[in-house]
């Protein structure tokens, strides 16, 4: 019996450092309000594919970011509980 082929695809992701950085939470909301969407979506799913064998306390990068370095850890819980399905872009 033959049926549908199966096709193999690949990925390739280019890393593009963009030479910004955020020291304090005044410094990242300001990024983050100009900074590219598909910088967004990379610090928020990046987790998910590099990490998958290590169980974080947050998947979000900025969630890691901030509970580590900033020590914010009620904003770091609230950013961790985001469902993104919930969001209509990754903008918003």
């Amino acid at each position: 019996m033959e049926g549908n082929p199966f096709y193999f695809f690949t990925s390739s992701n280019l890393v593009e450092l963009t030479g910004e950085k955020a020291n304090t939470l005044e410094e990242l909301v300001c990024l983050l309000k100009r900074c590219s969407g598909s910088a967004i979506f990379y610090h928020i799913f990046q987790s998910y594919r590099d990490r998958h064998f290590v169980i974080e306390k947050y998947h979000s990068d900025f969630a890691q970011w901030i509970s580590a370095s900033l020590d914010e850890e009620p904003l770091a819980e609230r950013l961790g509980v985001l469902d993104v399905r919930d969001f209509t872009s990754i903008r918003s």
